[in-house]
């Protein structure tokens, strides 16, 4: 069992095919892989730092990094025919959880800075496009307890939702596109000591997922909460996994179900809710990872899957590329789970 740490990140164009993007050695490649014309691969930049995002906009991927000379790009990308979109010319220190938001058609660019003059302090800026131009603002400082958790960006209708860590409590923060303003933080949980996350949005409810420390171990934790007109209420908290090394958690919904899928030292584990979160299954570690190496994947799509839901997922590496953790029970063990 091997688990890659890289990132990977996958863009679904459905009839066109399927672009997987990785940087290695400072170059971000993109291959593509398509039944009828087989696959490609090309070096699409050769100067850029580990971090890098995508959003899919009108049949096109835009993709964001920030070059060695520390300098932002962004790229337009049409099959195999690349374009760069003109940032402001900024010299920036080193950037650390670059995302690309595409929300009502108004691209957005986030990103964290150390603050050099604050010990564990870091600054979210926001880039926004409105009218051909480029709006820089500060959305608020991030403080980190031990690491550097990720934050996580989705949208809503006409709003962006930014999750984040402060310390060990995870907070969201809303930006309205109408009005172009940020709304008051909103902690989402207590300050007990976890690690990861990851959310995910359906028409009702806000899903997160997060590894919570117990007894010197972790934990998996779910959390359901039901928001509308920036009103936030929690309605379900749960403990999915057993206590061990579970890390990396991950949610799909998928048809009736929600998945929260892990890893831990076994390999790839999982548990599924069928009735919106109220209670989960027993755990199933998937045996392809044990035998095959996988790794979790960024996912976007071009168009709604009708089908499955995600932003993230487990699975396993070229030349068989296949997501694992979800779906049907096919090769798995089943492990009882300790809290129900």
């Amino acid at each position: 069992m091997s688990f890659y740490e890289d990132k990977v990140l996958i863009a679904n164009m459905n009839k066109k095919g399927i672009y997987l993007f990785k940087n290695r050695d400072n170059k971000i490649n993109m291959e593509y892989y398509n039944q009828k014309e087989g696959h490609r691969s090309i070096s699409i930049c050769k100067d850029a730092y580990e971090e890098f995002d995508l959003a899919i906009e009108n049949e096109k991927i835009n993709l964001i990094y920030q070059d060695r000379n520390n300098y932002l790009k962004l790229l337009s990308i049409n099959g195999f025919n690349i374009d760069e979109i003109n940032l402001p010319k900024e010299k920036l220190s080193k950037v650390y959880e670059i995302k690309l938001n595409i929300s009502s058609g108004i691209k957005n660019i986030f990103y964290l800075i150390p603050k050099f003059s604050e010990k564990g302090v870091f600054e979210i800026y926001h880039y926004i496009s409105i009218d051909g131009k480029w709006k820089k603002s500060k959305v608020e400082d991030l403080m980190i307890s031990k690491f550097l958790n990720p934050i996580k960006v989705l949208n809503d209708k006409d709003s962006i939702l930014l999750f984040f860590y402060y310390k060990n409590q995870i907070c969201l923060k809303v930006f309205d596109i109408d009005s172009l303003k940020w709304k008051e933080t909103i902690k989402l949980t207590d300050n007990s000591e976890k690690l990861y996350i990851d959310v995910i949005k359906d028409e009702r409810y806000i899903h997160l997922a997060y590894s919570k420390y117990v007894d010197q171990n972790l934990s998996i934790k779910y959390k359901k909460y039901t928001y509308k007109d920036g009103s936030l209420i929690e309605v379900k908290d749960k403990t999915v996994s057993n206590k061990g090394n579970t890390t990396h958690p991950t949610l799909i919904l998928e048809n009736d179900k929600i998945w929260v899928a892990w890893k831990d030292s076994l390999g790839l584990k999982s548990s599924f809710s069928k009735d919106e979160g109220e209670t989960f299954s027993n755990i199933y570690l998937w045996k392809m990872s044990k035998a095959s190496k996988y790794i979790r994947y960024d996912y976007r799509e071009n168009e709604n899957n009708a089908s499955f839901k995600l932003n993230s997922s487990f699975g396993t590496i070229y030349p068989y590329i296949s997501f694992i953790g979800f779906g049907e029970l096919k090769d798995v063990e089943e492990i009882t789970r300790e809290n129900r």
